[in-house]
């Protein structure tokens, strides 16, 4: 399912392209430790996720597969991982359970697909937090799961700067401290694991600190603008504190209503029995908490920050789920799933004629794509119900899965090219009509990525209405991506002065001259 049409929808603006043509700049100009972007120094993120890319564009050549290839392989991993741990943790069934779960879930899927950092950064704080636990258990090599943690911790900071540690070390430390062995830490390992860690993330993080002096550029994205300034000032897109409730319950959409019962479970025996019996519930539940809080307290907020707790999620949702399919006498399961179930049954049917509604009075123009979503959600409500008064537990929870992987596919295909209308100007430069060569390339009010990546040259931006009037009257043909909403807002003099060669749903190129006009030299 990740790999599915992987390389076919164009990269959308904004985070995909400036990865990929960072990395393809990175080739270009040899630069293989400092990032680049529209031909600039682009120290926002560590260096670990363009080598993934340039690794992948040496192999397979730049587009967009080998630009996503990497977030497909570390889902799988990722998902690999999750079967794994609760195979080991609490039996095949719950890592089973689990793996499926967290491979149809809406975020986990569409963050497989995407060629950004988040995917990787989450299989490393995945694999630092499973080896963790695993060594905390004694099962297996202790030391070769300490040293997989300290591997992850450090490749995660260099993905994606200090979170990739921060994250899981404050996880660690608060489920050492609530089972009473923080003091217990064997302070020669960790002083090891600490040589280890520097040793890895240091060399980069020095020659980058370097680099910015020796060149005077701006430290502040390197040093403050991504990380602190991030969690405490809400650098570019904060949020309220509640931000995060109402997206968990929809990326993690259907499983997201399985968690009260699974949640409710939990705590239902007293955190005293779990630290003693089964400490490996409230390690997966300080896992979810730590970074939802975390997040939630975050200025800036994302939701793909979401994503590192899905495979905990998927642990506590997939061990509820291996109860109810296995434990015939546990009512208080049994009842609960029941009207999970229903609630869940009712909730596709509503949304179904609703949007069969909506359909048909206000997107009559979309009959065709609207009504198959529509139809899929009414007829999952009447299965669901139908499956389960049947009994047959294994079956309903397997065509759930299966059901949420179809319409996932079913998404790509009508979604997509819908998506590149709005989010892409791969259109403007490949097909029939396409613009071969654009000359002198500007973009009004902001730069689009994928126009610097797409058109492989260095993009001008015009930053206010004086610089767009000095772009009409230059005697030199030159090319401008201009937003339909921010062509409303200039004179209505500009209107005669340019001649509009493509659009889409959301740009228009421009050109200053006709194109009968043009200097044939």
């Amino acid at each position: 399912m990740f790999f599915h049409r992987l390389g076919a929808p164009a990269l959308l603006d904004y985070d995909e392209p400036r990865y990929a043509e960072s990395a393809r700049e990175m080739i270009e100009l040899r630069s293989w430790l400092i990032p680049y972007f529209n031909y600039e120094v682009r120290l926002n993120k560590p260096i670990f996720f363009y080598w993934l890319m340039i690794s992948a564009y040496k192999t397979l050549g730049v587009s967009e597969f080998s630009a996503r290839i990497w977030s497909a392989i570390a889902g799988c991993l990722g998902v690999g991982l999750t079967y794994v741990f609760g195979k080991r943790v609490f039996n095949h069934g719950v890592g089973l359970a689990a793996a499926l779960i967290l491979a149809s879930t809406a975020l986990y899927a569409v963050m497989a697909r995407a060629a950004t950092t988040d995917m990787v950064l989450s299989l490393f704080i995945t694999a630092s937090l499973m080896s963790f636990f695993l060594h905390y258990r004694h099962q297996g090599d202790r030391n070769r799961y300490f040293l997989i943690c300290i591997l992850s911790l450090a490749l995660g900071t260099l993905t994606k700067g200090p979170v990739g540690a921060i994250l899981p070390a404050l996880i660690i430390i608060a489920f050492l401290l609530l089972t009473g062995n923080l003091m217990n830490i064997r302070k020669g390992a960790l002083f090891r694991g600490s040589l280890l860690f520097m040793a890895i993330t240091l060399p980069w993080y020095i020659y980058a600190y370097c680099f910015v002096f020796s060149a005077s550029e701006n430290i502040n994205a390197l040093a403050f603008d991504e990380t602190i300034g991030r969690f405490f000032g809400g650098y570019g897109h904060p949020h309220p504190v509640y931000y995060y409730i109402p997206v968990l319950l929809g990326t993690f959409f259907p499983w997201s209503f399985f968690l009260p019962l699974s949640f409710k479970h939990l705590v239902a025996a007293g955190w005293q029995k779990r630290m003693d019996e089964q400490p490996e519930l409230l390690f997966i539940f300080l896992w979810f908490a730590g970074i939802f809080l975390f997040f939630s307290l975050c200025r800036c907020k994302l939701a793909s920050y979401l994503l590192p707790i899905a495979p905990p999620l998927a642990l506590l949702v997939g061990n509820i789920w291996h109860r109810y399919l296995t434990e015939r006498d546990d009512y208080t399961v049994l009842n609960g799933m029941k009207r999970t179930l229903l609630t869940l049954a009712v909730s596709l049917l509503v949304v179904g004629c609703a949007g069969l509604i909506v359909v048909f009075v206000r997107f009559r123009s979309l009959l065709f794509p609207g009504l198959i979503p529509c139809a899929l959600f009414i007829s999952s409500g009447i299965i669901l119900a139908k499956t389960d008064c049947a009994g047959k537990r294994w079956r309903l929870f397997f065509a759930m899965a299966a059901v949420i992987g179809f319409f996932f596919m079913l998404c790509i295909h009508l979604v997509s090219p819908q998506l590149e209308e709005w989010r892409s100007t791969k259109s403007f430069f490949f097909g029939a009509d396409g613009i071969e060569d654009t000359g002198a390339l500007f973009n009004y009010g902001r730069i689009y990525p994928s126009s610097v990546f797409y058109s492989r040259k260095h993009v001008k931006r015009i930053k206010s209405r004086e610089q767009m009037l000095d772009f009409f009257e230059s005697k030199q043909q030159q090319f401008c991506f201009i937003s339909k909403s921010n062509l409303s807002k200039l004179d209505k003099d500009f209107h005669t002065t340019f001649t509009v060669l493509k659009e889409n749903k959301a740009l228009l190129l421009i050109t200053n001259t006709s194109p009968a006009l043009r200097d044939p030299t």
